[in-house]
């Protein structure tokens, strides 16, 4: 059985592989950001200072806002330069949107041995040096499990809202309704994480090598007509990307920052969200933290089942929220809904 999931692995990276290398390797021109979003340069001093995992330095990145502040915590893979996705629906209700990044990836230095909780007490420090008395968490996809590690160590500590959006669950709960190339990815990550930096140090050397028109094609490919054909596209999803050129240039950025220090960042948080997470989400004191809880009914990479196990877990003492959307499309279309939502019962 082992062997046959691992030759599964091995053939869907292999094709995957075959997509990427039928390009011509040219250098890349990053784009720009959109808008005026802004991107720091480095950490501030007393963030990567003060921090209790000092050497991951967090580099921030903010939309120019001076209202309520909520900080973003990024998907997996991925860059804190997702949070661009938010910035002008965050500016547009005044509220400052913060983002940063987890060890070992974008500007971020490596912290070998670093647990979910670490990147909680990351937060705390950046919420002291932005002087904040209050502000709020949001984590999508494969930032949810950081959002819950932020609920259970910071709740009553300032943090007001916890917003979990298509967020992964504890491995325990199992991965029923998740699409198979996930499936197979987080196996891999339990059983054989060598394999998996191995054939990602090569899909990443790849994707280095191909110019940002290039990557945009693999990107769009993956959205509206998968190489693999397996899972197919969601229709909603191919809507969501035909012509939709702003989306994919963000989402270039967006993996040439996340792969910018290699694949170490991603298979190390890759075995954290597959090892135990230190803490029982069961123990989240929502008596002193708002905690709400979207999921997409059309979701097959983080399926809604597994926020209602996350739910059940937490014993009902969450808001819950399900949207007739995809991964992507909850993240995207509802962006307004969510924003607001992270923002009631603490700020006016």
């Amino acid at each position: 059985m082992a062997q046959t999931l691992l030759a599964k692995v091995l053939g869907i990276f292999a094709s995957i592989w075959q997509v990427l290398t039928c390009f011509t390797k040219t250098p890349h021109h990053p784009p720009l950001l959109p808008g005026d979003f802004h991107t720091s340069s480095a950490a501030p001093s007393h963030l990567t200072s003060s921090a209790p995992s000092a050497a991951s330095s967090p580099t921030p990145v903010t939309a120019p806002a001076q209202g309520p502040t909520l900080c973003f915590l990024r998907g997996f893979p991925g860059s804190c330069l997702q949070a661009a996705i938010y910035h002008s629906t965050a500016q547009r209700l005044d509220i400052r949107l913060v983002a940063l990044d987890r060890p070992g990836i974008g500007q971020s230095s490596s912290h070998p041995g670093r647990a979910l909780l670490d990147h909680a007490d990351d937060v705390r420090c950046l919420a002291k040096h932005l002087e904040l008395e209050t502000y709020g968490v949001i984590g999508v996809s494969g930032g949810g499990p950081y959002a819950l590690a932020c609920a259970k160590a910071l709740a009553g500590r300032g943090l007001r809202s916890v917003t979990v959006v298509a967020g992964m669950g504890p491995i325990s709960v199992g991965t029923k309704g998740m699409n198979v190339v996930n499936r197979l990815l987080l196996w891999a990550l339990q059983h054989y994480p060598k394999a998996v930096r191995w054939l990602q140090t090569r899909i990443s050397a790849t994707l280095a090598k191909l110019t940002d028109e290039q990557l945009a094609q693999v990107i769009k490919l993956q959205f509206t007509r998968h190489p693999l054909r397996w899972p197919n596209p969601h229709p909603k999803d191919v809507a969501l990307f035909t012509n939709n050129t702003a989306l994919i240039d963000l989402l270039v950025l967006d993996s040439r920052q996340a792969n910018a220090q290699g694949v170490e960042g991603f298979v190390h948080e890759g075995r954290l969200l597959v090892s135990d997470w230190g803490f029982g989400i069961e123990k989240v004191e929502t008596e002193k933290v708002d905690v709400s809880l979207w999921y997409g009914s059309l979701d097959s990479n983080v399926p809604v089942g597994i926020g209602e196990e996350i739910a059940v877990m937490m014993k009902g003492r969450v808001k819950w929220r399900v949207e007739e959307r995809t991964h992507l499309g909850l993240f995207v279309g509802c962006a307004e809904e969510i924003l607001r939502d992270a923002m009631k019962g603490w700020c006016k």
